[in-house]
């Protein structure tokens, strides 16, 4: 019974640790310059622990970084929304270091505002 008791907090400690890990602050963003961007969808994920997408502006490619997907289902925004070849305008900050990287504070599908924070 220990060996399993001891087991089992080892298992627990880990997962707290990698969410922990994994997770990170908005401090990395430039909450001072918000930018909007509008782009054509290249890729979407909608995985934890944050939907992403990767938009193509004509000038470049940004990787947006979204809500988590429990937040932006619960939203309105669903995957199928933000399909390949979709156009879609963001709302965000940019990262501090990452020059491509933007945090989304609202995404536009079509002529809908979708608030995520």
């Amino acid at each position: 019974m220990r060996s399993y008791s001891r087991w089992l907090l080892a298992a627990v400690l880990w997962v707290l640790a990698s969410v922990a890990w994994a997770h990170h602050g908005w401090s990395a963003y430039d909450n001072q310059n918000e930018l909007t961007l509008t782009g054509t969808v290249v890729s979407a994920v909608f995985e934890w622990p944050h939907a992403e997408v990767v938009i193509d502006t004509g000038e470049k490619q940004w990787r947006v970084v979204l809500a988590p997907p429990s937040r932006t289902r619960a939203r309105g925004l669903l995957p199928e929304r933000v399909t390949e070849g979709a156009t879609v305008t963001v709302v965000g900050y940019p990262h501090r270091q990452i020059e491509d990287e933007l945090r989304a504070e609202r995404i536009i599908v079509g002529d809908e505002t979708i608030e995520l924070r």
